[in-house]
């Protein structure tokens, strides 16, 4: 019956945990560039949107729908390196998600920064429900729709009180 020392049982755990720790390289999730340390070139925000649409162009023949939410707001930047994009909802997040990483490898090898991380917000739209009651709250609310109509009323000489 083959002995276990515990000298030789302390050597092949700490061989484990060696295998089992993440190496320094593994731990920079997502960088494109492998020949050396990441690379951290500044940008402006009209290239970021120039290489935004660059990446939905060939997109909109396949997936419309996709197209249409990438090219409707185009995405700002937070402290230099973080790119938020704004969405209605979940929906649009899950299918951002999709191309999440295809995206991110697109501009960061476009704008030579591996550091580029893409976060996404929710966009808050409010809802003004205005009730109209009178012939004069109709009218102002025609006018703000059209406001050619004023100068119409004006012509005519229309009294609409």
């Amino acid at each position: 019956m083959p002995s276990t020392s515990i000298k030789s049982f302390l050597k092949s755990t700490h061989t484990i945990e060696k295998q089992l720790t993440p190496q320094p390289e593994e731990q920079e999730v997502g960088v494109v560039n492998d020949s050396g340390p990441a690379r951290r070139e500044s940008f402006s925000l009209p290239e970021l949107h120039r290489f935004w649409t660059e990446f939905a162009r060939p997109i909109e023949e396949e997936n419309p729908r996709l197209f249409s939410m990438l090219t409707a707001h185009l995405p700002r930047l937070k402290s230099g390196h973080i790119i938020v994009f704004p969405l209605k909802n979940e929906t649009q997040e899950s299918e951002l998600m999709k191309v999440k990483s295809e995206l991110l490898n697109h501009l960061r090898q476009s704008l030579k920064n591996d550091t580029l991380l893409l976060e996404t917000e929710y966009l808050i739209e409010e809802t003004k429900e205005t009730v109209i009651f009178t012939n004069s709250d109709r009218w102002k609310a025609m006018i703000d729709k059209n406001p050619a109509l004023e100068m119409l009323k004006e012509k005519l000489r229309l009294d609409l009180d």
